[in-house]
C-alpha cells in the first residue's frame, strides 16, 4: 500500500509538469503568452494600425520579428 501511494503521487505529479509544459509549448508556438494591461493609449504603427496601448504593440511587433517582418512605432495616438 505505501508503495502504492508513492508511485501514484509521483505519477500525479508527472502528469501535472507534463500538462503545464504542453501548455508553455502551446504560448510560445501561438505567440499568446503576451499579458497587457486594458488601459487605453493608443498608438500608431508604421504598419498603419492603431493599437490600443503600447504594451499590444509591443506583443505584435515580437509576433512580427518572429516571422521575419518589422514594424516600428510611429507616433502616439491613432494612425
Amino acid at each position: 500500500m505505501k508503495y502504492f501511494c508513492v508511485f501514484f503521487i509521483f505519477f500525479i505529479v508527472l502528469l501535472s509538469l507534463l500538462a503545464v509544459m504542453a501548455h508553455h509549448e502551446e504560448d510560445e508556438a501561438s505567440g499568446d503568452g503576451c499579458v497587457c494591461n486594458r488601459i487605453y493609449e493608443p498608438v500608431c504603427g508604421t504598419d498603419g494600425n492603431t493599437y490600443p496601448n503600447p504594451c499590444e504593440f509591443l506583443c505584435v511587433q515580437r509576433k512580427m520579428y518572429r516571422i521575419g517582418q518589422h514594424i516600428d512605432m510611429a507616433h502616439d495616438g491613432q494612425c
